[in-house]
């Protein structure tokens, strides 16, 4: 009641983040513009590692409800080498490996180590996380409500598993990493390009 005269009588042009987002706005403006968040050059300059065939990479804080650690808890003990970078105040398993306060150089060889990443949250209106991990030719398994998808349809190496099935998410990780499928990187920065998104910024601001 409050956003849509608000939006529809001082707005030129809505900007939105994701087609969810795109699909609400639309109903209250007819000059909406999705544009993704870019991904930084240095990502690029980051030197080839060889990947560890069974490791499990997340970034996020373990002890956030809506980051949905709970389903590493899922997986097979002992089958993976599972890392966590962020805060954690909960107990890990044998298998789970703690990272906190790392430098970005850390966290790079970890992305360009993994064989998988796991964005399995509750709700992501983009994760950058996951973005990051493609840049590095790591593929990632995300939950059905983490809204990066809405622009990875065609890159290759990206799973998608219904948010809280468990089944699901063990299965996906173990197919993914059975697959061992190739991620188009080159295709990832095609979409993801710095240039072309801030084009398009300069594009609403500037007519």
């Amino acid at each position: 009641m409050l956003l849509k005269p608000l939006v529809a009588k001082y707005a030129d042009v809505v900007v939105t983040l994701n087609d969810e987002d795109t699909r609400f706005f639309k109903k209250i403006h007819n000059n909406v513009v999705r544009i993704p968040h870019w991904i930084e050059d240095k990502i690029s300059d980051h030197q080839p590692i060889e990947k560890v065939s069974n490791m499990v990479l997340f970034v996020g804080r373990v002890n956030d409800s809506n980051k949905g650690a709970e389903h590493l808890y899922h997986l097979s003990e002992g089958q993976y080498e599972i890392h966590c970078v962020g805060p954690c105040n909960r107990t890990l398993r044998s298998d789970m490996i703690s990272h906190v306060n790392i430098p970005w150089e850390e966290l790079n060889d970890l992305y360009a180590k993994a064989s998988l990443l796991v964005v399995p949250s509750r709700y992501e209106a983009f994760s950058y996380v996951a973005l990051e991990a493609l840049s590095h030719g790591t593929p990632v398994l995300l939950s059905d409500r983490v809204r990066i998808a809405d622009y990875l349809g065609g890159v290759t190496g990206v799973f998608v598993f219904e948010y809280q099935n468990y089944g699901d998410f063990c299965n996906k990780v173990k197919e993914a990493l059975s697959m061992r499928e190739k991620v188009n990187t080159n295709k990832v920065f095609e979409i993801f390009s710095e240039e072309k998104v801030k084009e398009k910024y300069r594009n609403i601001f500037c007519q």
